[in-house]
């Protein structure tokens, strides 16, 4: 009988469920805002938007929300004219995220003077419409900005291009004096105020080809924007200069960037917490660098400097470009305002990664071929500070005078790394740190990690090429050399290691630090985490192979194992 009465209550439960279309309409506003967004983005992708938007006029609030929550722009004039007409400020409340693209003309007839003005107009533009948007104070807005380049060509180059060995002509020519930056020289005082930004996002990473010219945007320009938004709390810089080689404009523009926080005029440290900025100037390929190089006299790095003394406020920064050991420690050679007043303490900083380029700011090379390759390092000279001597690898006038004589009076021979013994290797390899140029450089590091008492991960690193014979593959010889700090926590391998604190060595094809860079290691994180002892792991996956060996080892040691 209870069957039978079930089966009878079976259509009465049916007909309870049913509801008139206005329940229905009710019901589906009182969803929240985030069911309502998976739901309408479901039945977008599965293209069933018109039967079910017609279920209720609810629906129009997730459109927008969808829609204008991810929008990309040009500052061509018809974009700006779009954007304003169609992203009212009652709708501006839906935008959370801008891809704003600047586009900089570049033809052998426009100076530079047009282009910085068209960059400025294009800006300030973005800027003044983004003012009257509405803002709530509450959900993030974040601002990014992206460069690219309209190529006009001469009414010559068309003829004069039609072969392809004229095509290359042409294209050394147009690249002569082309590798130059577009400066944000507006004064930031007539620009409005963006209170309501959280977050500023430039990339500026177009290579350098014979149509899109080198030019880049200046440094800069990443404070100055960010003076006008005293909210953000997340910021990026990313400027990729593949093929760039105008050292003298590269030292003005991070002269230019190291004043500006420095001087803290533009880039207020009050409420920024998290730092990334990309200068690798050059994307890793197999070196062709020479390694017998005169150091010029510019042997400090203000932008190193100065950003040590600027982020002790940080929760997190990532920095990827040409740095010094002066990044992370106060050196004796520094100029008067980059300075440090006190010792240098990150009381909050958790996430602290630096990427260096192979080469240092001064020229130095940070690492070397083996041990059969010797440095030839020219002392600055103590009566003509100002001269500045030529790249030997540019210059074959001062390559003889170097091989044939001593012109500044001495040579200062680097002693090669030990343990290897590498003859008759490649000398474009770049496989073991330099003593001189780069322990220096982890000993402060290991220093600044003493005094981030909040430091949860720390890693410092370098792409590395290792010259493996001739019978091996480009790919299989490109690595990445790195030395990282862990708190106790999370770990992405045994569990055992957990509990305590890591310093993790890999690819150092068998470096260690010096016995008091050690020393200083491990006392990173002792006072945070007391009682969790240091362990050591190695998480080797390069050696220095045999000469002409073309079978790489059959097993890889455990990784990683403690030493």
């Amino acid at each position: 009988m209870s069957c039978h009465v079930d089966k009878e209550k079976e259509p009465e439960l049916a007909n309870t469920t049913e509801s008139s279309p206005k329940e229905q309409k009710t019901a589906v506003a009182a969803l929240s805002n985030e069911i309502m967004d998976e739901i309408f983005e479901i039945l977008l992708h599965e293209k069933k938007l018109g039967p079910c938007g017609a279920v209720a006029r609810s629906w129009e609030k997730p459109v927008r929300r969808i829609f204008f929550r991810e929008l990309t722009t040009t500052d061509q004039p018809e974009d700006f004219k779009h954007l304003i007409e169609i992203v009212t400020p009652e709708r501006s409340r839906w935008v959370k995220r801008l891809h704003f693209v600047v586009f900089i003309p570049y033809s052998f007839d426009v100076d530079d003077k047009d282009n910085d003005d068209v960059f400025e107009r294009s800006l300030a533009s973005l800027l003044r419409i983004m003012a009257a948007w509405h803002h709530d104070g509450q959900a993030p807005r974040v601002l990014s900005i992206t460069s690219s380049w309209l190529w006009k060509e001469p009414d010559w180059f068309t003829s004069w291009s039609r072969s392809r060995g004229e095509r290359c002509h042409t294209r050394s020519i147009s690249q002569e004096s082309t590798f130059k930056y577009s400066r944000f020289n507006l004064d930031c005082e007539t620009l409005p105020v963006l209170a309501y930004m959280k977050q500023l996002e430039i990339r500026l990473s177009t290579h350098a080809t014979y149509n899109t010219t080198g030019r880049r945007i200046a440094l800069a320009t990443w404070p100055k924007l960010l003076s006008k938004m005293p909210s953000v709390t997340t910021t990026s810089m990313t400027l990729i200069d593949e093929g760039f080689r105008d050292v003298a404009q590269q030292r003005s523009d991070r002269l230019g960037l190291a004043e500006s926080f420095r001087d803290d005029g533009y880039m207020s440290a009050s409420t920024v917490r998290d730092v990334k900025l990309d200068m690798k100037h050059a994307i890793f390929r197999t070196p062709t660098i020479q390694h017998c190089e005169l150091l010029s006299p510019y042997s400090f790095d203000p932008l190193s400097a100065s950003l040590r003394n600027w982020s002790h406020n940080l929760v997190r920064l990532k920095l990827k470009g040409k740095f010094d050991q002066s990044l992370f420690w106060p050196q004796d050679n520094e100029w008067d305002g980059y300075e440090a007043t006190e010792e240098p303490l990150w009381p909050n900083l958790e996430e602290f990664s630096v990427g260096l380029h192979q080469e240092s700011p001064s020229g130095k090379q940070y690492l070397l071929p083996g041990d059969h390759h010797r440095v030839k390092i020219l002392p600055v000279p103590t009566s003509n500070s100002g001269y500045s001597p030529p790249r030997l690898s540019d210059d074959l006038t001062a390559r003889n005078e170097i091989e044939q004589g001593d012109p500044w009076g001495q040579y200062a021979s680097v002693p090669s790394p030990q343990p290897f013994r590498r003859e008759k290797r490649n000398s474009n390899a770049h496989e073991v740190p330099c003593p001189e140029t780069f322990n220096p450089v982890v000993e402060a590091w290991a220093q600044a990690l003493r005094n981030m008492p909040s430091l949860q991960s720390a890693q410092l690193f370098i792409d590395c090429y290792i010259d493996e014979g001739s019978n091996k593959r480009s790919d299989d010889c490109e690595f990445v050399w790195r030395i990282g700090y862990e708190a106790p926590g999370g770990i992405r391998w045994d569990e055992k290691w957990k509990p305590f604190r890591r310093l993790v060595l890999y690819n150092v094809m068998g470096w260690r630090p010096e016995n008091s860079t050690m020393d200083k290691l491990r006392q990173v994180g002792e006072k945070s985490h007391p009682g969790r002892d240091m362990k050591i792991l190695d998480g080797e996956r390069r050696h220095l192979p045999p000469i002409d060996d073309s079978t790489p080892p059959s097993e890889w040691p455990p990784w990683p194992y403690e030493w």
